[in-house]
């Protein structure tokens, strides 16, 4: 007969704890004491045992369909002046829609809080969300770099967007900024530009300067490269008329295309006198709305650019967000994962190749 496998219960006599408090010791959770945590792993060990998978499997589908709450089981937490509007923040959105669509799918119900506007406290959001057997938050970006939301977050599990909400050890879900500024970059010198113009427009910090290093990668690399200045911060129409002139770029990297309008009063076009890509078509036709004139509005139509797949990654933070949860962890992890989303590029005929010009 084989060896009877040791189960939490022979944990629970061995060392007088509570299961729960064994179970979350197993799971590192940082609720748990390092000392209690060790003293469990090494009593585990020592008497060889080892979770049942099957048994873990049956746990989560149970508490993944479990009908006695069926109130919002997932928070999605901003602290903006306003809701988050396609027409004004279209990744954002596309955040909050891929979300909600997962957690659906998944059987959890999604609940959108806006902390400014509702006037809710940290403290008092934390009480809200507990009340509705709330079990993990989502937080988007932050409206202003920094921002603390100064909720309890020792009593949920949680994931952000990016790098703007810069709690050390929460989960996070982003974009590969790195690679898709490199990846972009390399595409415009593939059409034939050297003289590449990149205008940040004061995301430096919000992305932890993964932009500036891929662009300073970009031009190490490529040494047929001119080494133009980006301009990293906001700007107004004299200091990037004087940028341009000076340097003449071929093609322009942006994010935004406000910059078009003080061109096109110069007398030059894109795709005409300059190529342009986007580093966020999703954002592509919010921006183009905003520009005043429908002819050159017209020109940015079918940019060229990446597709950031903001969609996609609301969807993939739902997914993580529920592993967590099924693992009943809670709080800040000991140490938090990065999950990279890769954009998807899009050939457009606003970046002609150099001879085009």
């Amino acid at each position: 007969m084989p060896e009877k496998r040791p189960t939490l219960r022979d944990l629970k006599r061995e060392l007088n704890l509570s299961l729960s408090t064994i179970s979350l010791a197993l799971k590192d959770n940082p609720k748990i004491s390092e000392a209690t945590r060790k003293r469990v792993r090494d009593t585990a060990d020592r008497m060889g045992y080892v979770p049942d998978p099957r048994i873990s499997n049956v746990m989560g589908y149970l508490k993944a369909n479990r009908s006695e709450n069926p109130g919002a089981s997932l928070a999605f937490v901003t602290k903006y002046p306003e809701e988050v509007q396609l027409e004004k923040h279209p990744i954002y959105h596309n955040y909050l829609l891929g979300s909600r669509e997962r957690a659906r799918e998944l059987g959890y119900n999604l609940e959108y809080f806006n902390m400014m506007r509702e006037g809710l406290s940290g403290k008092r959001l934390t009480t809200v969300l507990e009340s509705r057997g709330i079990e993990g938050i989502i937080v988007p970006p932050v409206y202003t770099i920094h921002d603390q939301l100064d909720i309890d977050f020792d009593k949920f599990a949680s994931i952000t967007f990016g790098y703007s909400f810069d709690a050390k050890n929460i989960n996070r879900v982003s974009l590969d900024h790195f690679s898709a500024v490199l990846h972009s970059l390399e595409k415009m010198a593939s059409k034939g530009h050297r003289r590449i113009g990149f205008v940040m427009d004061g995301m430096k910090e919000r992305v932890q300067f993964r932009w500036k290093a891929a662009y300073l990668m970009f031009i190490d690399l490529y040494k047929d490269q001119y080494k133009i200045p980006p301009i990293e911060q906001k700007y107004t129409k004299e200091a990037f008329l004087n940028w341009f002139f000076e340097h003449k770029p071929t093609a322009i990297l942006s994010q935004r295309v406000d910059w078009a309008e003080f061109l096109y009063e110069e007398g030059l076009l894109c795709g005409k006198d300059y190529g342009f890509a986007s580093l966020s078509l999703d954002s592509a036709k919010v921006e183009n709305a905003k520009l005043s004139c429908p002819k050159l509005a017209s020109r940015f139509k079918d940019a060229a650019g990446l597709h950031q797949n903001s969609h996609y990654t609301g969807r993939y933070a739902v997914e993580l967000l529920a592993q967590e949860i099924a693992l009943n962890l809670r709080g800040f992890p000991r140490v938090p994962k990065v999950t990279l989303i890769n954009g998807d590029w899009h050939d457009g005929p606003t970046l002609n190749t150099i001879e085009s010009f």
